[in-house]
């Protein structure tokens, strides 16, 4: 976000399944609320900047 990467909020990870094999092939922040509020956040300050 904002050109970072960033943990989530919460600190807590998740498996992201390989949709073929159905087996865990890596961990993904487990975003909430807050995080979501960041990321729109973020993105409202780029689509501002990208204005001027």
């Amino acid at each position: 976000m904002g050109g970072k990467k960033i943990a989530s909020a919460s600190g807590k990870w998740m498996p992201s399944l390989d949709p073929y094999h159905n087996e865990n092939w890596c961990e993904i922040p487990d975003s909430g609320p807050q995080d979501v509020d960041a990321a729109v956040a973020a993105a409202k300050t780029a689509f501002r900047m990208r204005l001027t």
